[in-house]
């Protein structure tokens, strides 16, 4: 489990030489925003804890997710339990473009339709 103290002695890593400059970064950025959004854990924070998931994995969607789709009813929060089988699985990552954000690893199917999720 990550937390901001974990993340922070990641950051201060490339200080004593033990970690990349861009791993520091990462590690900051991440752990500043655990801690902007009152997040006290997790298993996985933009780049680092991967993700559990594999292309190919039949997983349980759970009723409440928010899920973001190309489809044209637009996101919504699912309306009951989906059963899919993940065509893609994203890492997370961070962006550090103007204003630095973390995204969290995502998983990617393909509903009725064609249309993806």
């Amino acid at each position: 489990m990550y937390t901001v103290d974990s993340l922070l002695q990641i950051a201060a890593g490339a200080e004593t030489g033990l970690g990349s400059f861009n791993e520091s970064e990462n590690a900051l950025i991440c752990a500043l925003w655990m801690e902007k959004n009152g997040i006290e854990q997790l298993p996985a924070v933009g780049p680092f804890g991967g993700s559990p998931f594999r292309a190919g994995q039949r997983v349980t969607i759970k009723k409440g997710t928010f899920i973001q789709t190309t489809h044209p009813k637009g996101n919504r929060h699912a309306g009951r339990d989906y059963t899919v089988t993940l065509q893609r699985v994203s890492q997370g990552y961070v962006h550090k473009i103007d204003n630095p954000s973390v995204y969290q690893p995502q998983v990617i199917w393909v509903g009725a339709g064609g249309y993806y999720f």
